[in-house]
């Protein structure tokens, strides 16, 4: 009893603001339900080269390898190409 009592005692606390929800599936409509599930789709999707990463075949290992040195060179290369242009022109 003295649980009630206590509880209703309490200052009443006034909101300044409420928090903004994004609403049930009831409010949106079938668009955006439609874009939301492909964006969760493309989300969770796993490209090629990372299947190749984490497989069990040597030969799919190796290519992974390959293909990411081939191109972390062409990105170190371009980067320093890059770099060379911007002394020359500034």
């Amino acid at each position: 009893m003295t649980e009630k009592k206590a509880k209703s005692e309490r200052p009443k606390v006034q909101v300044l603001y409420k928090q903004k929800t994004s609403g049930s599936k009831r409010n949106i409509s079938p668009a955006q339900l439609k874009r939301k599930q492909e964006a969760q789709a493309r989300a969770t999707k796993t490209s090629p080269l990372m299947k190749w990463k984490k497989s069990d075949s040597f030969f799919y290992r190796g290519l992974y390898k390959i293909i990411n040195g081939v191109w972390i060179g062409v990105v170190a290369v371009g980067s320093f190409i890059a770099w060379l242009i911007s002394f020359l022109l500034f």
